[in-house]
């Protein structure tokens, strides 16, 4: 491949690149319109919905963030009544985050 090829071949790349990105802004924005939620909110929820409940740690290795964001995206979550923290009653300085019955809903009926 010529340097030429490769320019071109960087150039689609990168366009490739930024179509996605623009992508994923217009679906963040049309999400936060139709069901009132962020597009990492929903990546919780989704979580949350196929594995059940879990420590703020893992659902932040599920998302791929850290937990301190994770945090706050459940506060978020919380305060819309989507979720719950629940403390184990054996150690309580253990919490896991559960979907409430709106939460539950809002999985079974959100895009993917």
């Amino acid at each position: 491949m010529n340097l030429a090829q490769r320019e071109q071949y960087t150039r689609e790349i990168i366009h490739s690149i930024r179509r996605i990105m623009q992508a994923g802004e217009h679906y963040s924005k049309e999400l936060e319109k139709s069901f009132g939620i962020s597009t990492p909110q929903l990546a919780c929820i989704q979580v949350l919905h196929e594995q059940g409940p879990l420590p703020l740690s893992k659902i932040a290795k599920q998302i791929m963030v850290n937990s301190s964001t994770v945090t706050g995206i459940i506060d978020r979550l919380e305060k819309k009544d989507l979720v719950a923290r629940i403390r184990d009653p054996r150690d309580r300085r253990m919490i896991t985050i559960e979907l409430t019955d709106t939460g539950m809903k809002l999985a079974e009926n959100a895009p993917p």
